[in-house]
C-alpha cells in the first residue's frame, strides 16, 4: 500500500466480537456509569433501549432511576457477566417462534437483555411489553463498532423501535477514515444525516478534540462527537 492509498476497512464478524468477550479483551468496557448519563434529562419511567449493550453498568444505573431498560447483546459471556457482577437474580426464557434469541430478565429491577443477533431482534422486541417502542435510545458505542457497510441495516432496526417522542443519543467519534481501518470507525455528522436525516432532526450535543485518542491511533486529529436525534413531525 502506498502512502496515498487508504487502508481497506476491517470487516468484523459476530464471532470476532464473541471471541473478544470470551478472551476478556474488552478495553472499551467501562466499570463506572457513563458520565454523560448525568447530563441527560430522561422523562420519568421511560422505556430505554441500549443496543449492543455488553455488560454496561448503565443498564443498572438507568433501572435504579426508575426506567425500564432493554438491551441487546450477542455475546452470552457479556450478558452472564453483567448479571453475575451486578449480583442480580434473573430468569432466562425464549419467545415462541424465535429460538435464536434468549431473554435474560432481572427479577428485582426492570432490566431485560435479549441475547442474539441485533439485526434480527426486531420481531422479538415487538412481542415484549411496550410493543418494541422506546422513549429513549442510549447508543454509547454501537455505531463506531459495527461495520460501516452494516450501518443502514442497523439504522432500519433503530427506526423500527423509536416512539413518536423518542430521543436518540449517539456517542460517536470523527477522524479521517482514510488513515485508519477501524474499529472504532469514524461517524461524522454527514454519515449520521445520511442514515437518519429523512426521519430525524440531527444535532450535535457536544464535541471536543481528543489529542490522547489521536496519539493512540497515530492519527493527526480525533474528535468525540455526541449526537441527539429527534423524530421529525410527519404531516398527514
Amino acid at each position: 500500500m502506498t502512502s496515498q492509498e487508504a487502508p481497506k476497512l476491517n470487516s468484523l464478524s459476530l464471532q470476532y466480537w464473541n471471541d473478544r468477550w470470551n478472551n476478556k479483551n474488552i478495553p472499551w468496557h467501562e466499570e463506572d456509569t457513563h458520565p454523560d448519563l448525568t447530563k441527560i434529562d430522561f422523562n420519568p419511567k421511560s422505556n430505554i433501549f441500549i443496543p449492543l449493550c455488553g455488560k454496561a453498568v448503565d443498564l443498572r444505573h438507568l433501572a435504579e432511576m426508575g426506567h425500564r431498560v432493554v438491551g441487546v447483546e450477542y455475546s452470552e459471556r457479556a450478558v452472564v457477566d453483567f448479571f453475575t457482577e451486578q449480583n442480580l437474580q434473573l430468569k432466562r426464557s425464549r419467545i415462541d417462534g424465535h429460538p435464536e434469541h434468549e431473554i435474560f430478565q432481572a427479577l428485582t429491577l426492570a432490566i431485560t437483555i435479549i441475547r442474539g443477533d441485533f439485526f434480527t431482534c426486531g420481531p422479538v422486541l415487538e412481542k415484549m411489553d411496550g410493543g418494541g417502542k422506546f422513549e429513549a435510545i442510549w447508543d454509547r458505542g454501537s455505531h463506531v463498532a459495527i461495520n460501516p457497510c452494516d450501518r443502514m441495516k442497523y439504522a432500519d432496526v433503530i427506526k423500527s423501535v423509536t416512539g413518536l417522542e423518542c430521543r436518540y443519543y449517539i456517542q460517536g467519534i470523527s477522524y479521517d477514515q482514510a488513515k485508519h481501518a477501524g474499529p472504532p470507525f469514524s461517524l461524522p455528522i454527514e454519515d449520521v444525516a445520511g442514515l437518519y436525516g429523512d426521519d430525524f432532526d440531527v444535532a450535535i450535543r457536544e464535541e471536543c478534540l481528543r489529542e490522547d485518542s489521536a496519539k493512540s491511533f497515530n492519527l493527526p486529529w480525533w474528535k468525540d462527537v455526541k449526537y441527539l436525534l429527534t423524530p421529525k413531525s410527519k404531516q398527514l
